[in-house]
């Protein structure tokens, strides 16, 4: 699902990644680990084509990540670690906002993942912990099933059991509700 060969990012002075080779499968969980500054945003902008690489190639889904289009981005979830959403909605408003924009919606994942993730449905999601706020926006991108991208995620994120890793990670194709344990790569 995503590859890269010798990727690298520098800036003026500073190189940010160093030639990194990765292999992630689908179905499978990838953390990047490191003290801030050592390139996990870089490298995640850089597999979606928000900055291009210095050297070296990456590939999403089987395409260049410099040639992703519509129909490739129409299969990956992203969220940011600043993902603003409209606070005024309440969790289940803003799943069914999502919905109709997503022609491969998994009604009952979402709502597995809605329970997992003990998120209160009928409240608004200003009156949400932030790790809480990360969770509604998680399921509402994995909904769909497909590649989600989800950097840095809080710590108050994975404090319920069963719940996620707070590292910069990769979950591919909505394999998420089967995991217990984070296991780091």
């Amino acid at each position: 699902v995503i590859e890269t060969s010798g990727l690298g990012k520098s800036f003026t002075k500073k190189r940010a990644v160093n030639e990194l080779n990765l292999h992630v499968t689908e179905g499978s969980i990838f953390a990047f680990l490191g003290p801030n500054g050592s390139g996990k945003t870089t490298t995640i902008k850089m597999l979606m084509n928000i900055i291009e690489p210095s050297v070296g190639t990456a590939t999403v889904l089987g395409v260049k990540s410099s040639n992703l289009s519509s129909k490739e981005f129409a299969q990956i979830g992203y969220l940011s670690e600043n993902q603003e959403i409209p606070e005024w909605m309440t969790v289940r408003r803003l799943v069914n906002y999502c919905k109709p924009y997503y022609s491969t919606w998994d009604e009952t994942f979402c709502h597995r993942l809605l329970k997992q993730f003990q998120l209160p449905l009928d409240q608004p999601i200003k009156s949400l912990s932030r790790g809480m706020k990360m969770k509604a926006t998680l399921a509402s991108s994995l909904a769909f099933r497909r590649l989600t991208i989800a950097p840095n995620l809080s710590a108050a994120s994975a404090s319920a059991p069963g719940s996620i890793c707070p590292y910069r990670f990769i979950v591919s194709t909505g394999v998420l509700w089967r995991i217990t344990v984070c296991t780091v790569l």
